[in-house]
């Protein structure tokens, strides 16, 4: 039996706008380990998108009304979606700052409406 590893939150964007998106891995982090690093955040289902500034999360932040603290999430830009396809997924690959480093892997999905 296969793990879902799509994260929670489904946020909604509207066509032609671009957005900060966040994505948590709170829930599939070890007790006291953070993210060191994003490896990539790249598009699944279609090539509509543009993806910039995928960063591990500089302060705590709120994700769909769940606290999540400094270093347990990935923030980026995203950008391109120019019809209401939805779901968008994008696969977001990290690096962890345990010993040795684990690879972590989630798919963080959005909707998309018309304006």
């Amino acid at each position: 039996m296969s793990k879902d590893i799509t994260a929670p939150e489904i946020p909604t964007a509207v066509v032609g706008e671009s957005f900060l998106a966040s994505c948590s891995f709170a829930e599939v982090l070890d007790s006291g380990e953070t993210l060191a690093s994003v490896v990539s955040a790249t598009e699944k289902t279609t090539s509509d998108l543009t993806i910039a500034s995928a960063a591990v999360s500089a302060a705590a932040l709120t994700i769909s009304g769940q606290s999540v603290d400094i270093g347990e999430a990935v923030q980026m830009l995203i950008s391109g979606h120019l019809v209401a396809n939805s779901p968008y997924t994008v696969t977001v690959t990290v690096t962890t700052s345990s010993t040795p480093a684990q690879t972590r892997i989630r798919n963080f999905q959005f909707e998309v409406v018309a304006p």
